[in-house]
């Protein structure tokens, strides 16, 4: 009987599919502080045909990669890891999903950083992002085929802030609006638009809201991102959210390549 219980557990670990991986990748750590895009490269009809980054930390690839969007979701992080830049060029065999891209993000940092991490899972309240009709806003526009994704733009202190986006998913943007200057919670992509989107956002930092409550406006020197969203034709809707919680048990500068 133990053969047989033995031989079972073999079978069970043998089905468990193996990360899909790049096709090839380079990461080289960055010396000039040069500053770029970091993000999947969109190959049109929602798929994507690689990831790149100019001086990236170690801190946004691993929010990239796991789908976090707060330092609270992180833990065990070392201490270079929003000193250290990294220029990487990542392509795939094929066009594929975003998720797979988040997969094999990971598998690039488990292969060139030695990445070791335990993964939690909880629901939390955050947001839903929706788009407010059935037809997208005319702010809302397909990028060109073949445009290069960029996220360009800023603020000054207390003043609002304004980013253009070109060829950027809205999957991006639920993760971009996640952050604490942002809705300050969870967001994810519900509208069902697929592709890449060239639009432009000019907003304040959103006010609190209590957890299952729609996000409010706010007296600002800026619109309110609830405004800016509902400009584009989207909305932010509240709900619960799967979120999850990583902890680095090792992790170690890589060497170029």
């Amino acid at each position: 009987m133990r053969v047989l219980a033995i031989f079972a557990c073999c079978c069970v670990l043998a089905q468990t599919p193996a990360k899909p991986t790049f096709e090839v990748a380079s990461v080289k750590p960055n010396r000039d502080h040069s500053r770029g895009f970091i993000g999947e490269v969109p190959a049109g009809h929602g798929l994507f045909r690689g990831f790149t980054a100019t001086d990236a930390r170690l801190h946004v690839l691993l929010m990239l990669a796991y789908g976090i969007s707060s330092d609270k979701q992180l833990a065990g992080a070392p201490s270079w890891l929003d000193t250290d830049g990294f220029d990487i060029e990542a392509k795939t065999e094929h066009p594929t999903s975003p998720e797979e891209i988040g997969l094999m993000l990971q598998s690039l940092l488990e292969d060139r950083f030695k990445l070791q991490v335990r993964r939690e899972t909880k629901e939390e309240s955050g947001y839903a992002l929706v788009m407010q009709n059935d037809a997208p806003n005319p702010l809302l526009q397909p990028s060109a085929e073949g445009t290069a994704p960029s996220l360009s733009g800023g603020g000054s202190p207390g003043g609002p802030t304004k980013i253009i986006l070109r060829n950027v998913p809205m999957s991006r943007l639920a993760w971009m609006m996640s952050g604490p200057e942002q809705a300050g919670r969870p967001v994810v992509d519900k509208t069902g638009l697929k592709g890449g989107y060239d639009f432009e956002l000019e907003f304040s930092r959103i006010s609190g809201s209590k957890p299952g409550q729609e996000p409010v406006e706010q007296e600002s020197s800026g619109p309110s991102l609830v405004a800016a969203l509902r400009k584009l034709g989207l909305k932010l809707v509240p709900q619960k959210v799967s979120v999850d919680f990583i902890t680095i048990e090792h992790v170690e500068k890589p060497s170029a390549n």
